[in-house]
């Protein structure tokens, strides 16, 4: 039934065992790697904030909100349950938060220069990984809201065709 290939690979070979281990162990780094990333970042992003010039908390803000979302994504790609994202109700919640500011700041921009696109990637990613990640409908449902009703594209981001494929996803979950 297997290919030639297959033979004598199984799930639990040593081998599988071993690879899952170095996958953890470079995820271990990564995650080590962003948390001194934040470290070094914290008093950058105190001092933007405190300036009170509008493009740098934005810019801050911004590259704030990619650390807090990429951290929730691979930390939470090694969780055996779904329910471990439940655990994390305080960090989606801060996505939403910081994700909120940023979209008001966008539409004022845009608004002037009439304009829904960027090459940079904003805030479609992180209100994705919310809208597919989270487990509490009330607050997957806003980062879905958010996604529908301010239509924008960020590089290969589409935030309609994200808000569909997550809506998707959230009505199959929903109905097992």
């Amino acid at each position: 039934t297997g290919s030639s290939s297959d033979k004598g690979k199984t799930w639990f070979s040593t081998s599988s065992i071993k690879e899952r281990q170095k996958v953890l162990e470079q995820q271990d780094r990564y995650l080590d790697s962003l948390i001194c990333w934040s470290k070094a970042f914290a008093p950058l992003l105190r001092k933007a904030r405190e300036s009170c010039i509008r493009n740098n908390i934005v810019g801050a803000t911004a590259l704030y909100l990619r650390f807090i979302a990429s951290h929730l994504a691979l930390a939470g790609s090694i969780f055996k349950e779904e329910v471990q994202f439940d655990e994390q109700e305080n960090v989606i919640l801060k996505i939403i938060s910081l994700t909120e500011f940023l979209i008001h700041d966008l539409a004022i921009r845009e608004a002037r220069r009439k304009v829904n696109f960027m090459f940079d990637s904003g805030v479609i990613g992180p209100l994705y990984v919310v809208a597919v990640l989270c487990r509490n409908p009330r607050i997957r449902r806003r980062a879905l809201h958010l996604l529908e009703t301010n239509p924008r594209r960020e590089g290969v981001w589409d935030s309609v065709l994200a808000a569909k494929a997550a809506t998707a996803i959230m009505n199959i979950e929903e109905e097992s």
